[in-house]
């Protein structure tokens, strides 16, 4: 099992899953995948290998560096300091990118109106309870950063 591509197709194997199965599970997207299996010269971020062995119900740290076993059973597989991201929540985004736009009055290119609603959308997931002031207070410091790069 000298490279990734070769402990994925393991992996698949002894999962009877296909990569339809591993991207329904919250995998990587077909071309990334295809890209780990293809492009011998790929190095993919954590984060992707992570969505990946958490899909496939199989190590991390082995599907990175074939190190240890392929199942680690009943022990916790996520690294310290990697988030796992909640499923989307359309009405909480439909929610934030309306009150940037109403702060904001579409005083911001798109592209740095797109960040700031992603950057808003992650703080309320975390902070569920937050207020839309509270919001807006806490993101001042992007929303000036942003203002400025728009001038």
């Amino acid at each position: 099992m000298n490279t990734i591509a070769d402990r994925l197709a393991l992996a698949l194997e002894q999962s009877d899953q296909t990569v339809a199965d591993v991207i329904r599970r919250g995998g990587p997207s077909r071309p990334t995948i295809y890209r780990i299996q293809k492009d011998l010269s790929y190095s993919p971020e954590d984060y992707t290998l992570q969505r990946l062995a958490e899909s496939l119900n199989i190590s991390f740290e082995w599907l990175k560096s074939g190190i240890g076993p392929m199942r680690l059973e009943g022990v916790a597989e996520t690294p310290i300091g990697y988030h796992v991201t909640p499923p989307l929540d359309l009405a909480r985004l439909a929610e934030v990118v309306q009150i940037l736009h109403q702060h904001l009055g579409g005083r911001l290119p798109s592209k740095a109106f797109g960040a700031l609603c992603a950057e808003a959308y992650l703080e309320s997931m975390l902070n569920p309870d937050l207020q839309r002031e509270t919001l807006i207070e806490r993101l001042q410091p992007l929303i000036r950063m942003a203002l400025a790069g728009a001038s």
